[in-house]
């Protein structure tokens, strides 16, 4: 299934930080890159790339998200799931599944 098309829907929870352009143009976007940071709760250590953010006591355990295409989007929130199906043409054209 590596390259077949796939729509994804990734809703989050408890957002703390977003760096984007409007979320409602990325509607049917494509992505040519995806990644997801664990950031553990204090006193562990964030990437480098976190280093300059203060970090409050009670912060919970959290998720960076970075999505990169014709936009980027950047999130950090502690609820994150990702649903990613097959795209209805290709379910429809795959009598294997």
């Amino acid at each position: 299934m590596g390259g077949e098309p796939r729509e994804t829907t990734i809703p989050f929870g408890n957002v703390c930080h977003r760096a984007n352009e409007t979320l409602a143009s990325c509607e049917g976007c494509f992505l040519d890159q995806a990644s997801v940071v664990h950031l553990p709760v204090p006193p562990a250590p964030w990437p480098d790339e976190f280093a300059g953010v203060r970090r409050h006591p009670g912060v919970p355990e959290l998720a960076w998200l970075q999505l990169i295409g014709p936009m980027e989007i950047e999130i950090v929130a502690s609820l994150l799931t990702v649903f990613s199906v097959l795209s209805d043409d290709m379910a429809r054209t795959r009598p294997d599944l």
